[in-house]
């Protein structure tokens, strides 16, 4: 499904690598993992700021901060952020809308039968319908 979300976006690419990673699985593993596959490319995270209020706590949090960029999406948690990570030069707070929904949301409306197109993208909601996903 996020493939299909995607497609709009060429320089944004769906990795499905984690399934394939030792569990338990930590971001800091999947990135090294990433890493050494590509040494040649650039890589960036990107995290829901409800992730933000808890990324100190994150397995080597600050080594992630040392390979990547970590780009956060808008929620409603701004005033629980940790003061130091809003300071950090690795970490960029986008400007975008501030989405009234969560995925958890999107989920429970599928399987309720409710109609959620304005919520998704068109080829993402053509997949889930073709597959009958939530159902």
């Amino acid at each position: 499904m996020v493939q299909k979300a995607l497609l709009k976006f060429p320089k944004l690419i769906c990795s499905d690598i984690e399934f394939t990673l030792p569990k338990p699985n930590y971001t800091i593993e999947t990135l090294n993992h990433l890493i050494c596959c590509h040494a040649n490319v650039s890589f960036s995270l990107l995290i829901g700021e409800d992730n933000l209020v808890n990324f100190n706590k994150w397995k080597e949090y600050k080594n992630i901060l040392k390979l990547v960029d970590l780009y956060v999406y808008p929620r409603k948690h701004r005033n629980k952020i940790p003061k130091h990570l809003l300071e950090n030069s690795k970490i960029y707070l986008l400007d975008a809308p501030k989405l009234d929904f969560a995925s958890s949301d999107i989920r429970k409306k599928l399987k309720k039968g409710e109609v959620i197109k304005s919520s998704i993208p068109t080829s993402t909601m053509a997949y889930l319908e073709k597959n009958n996903i939530y159902k």
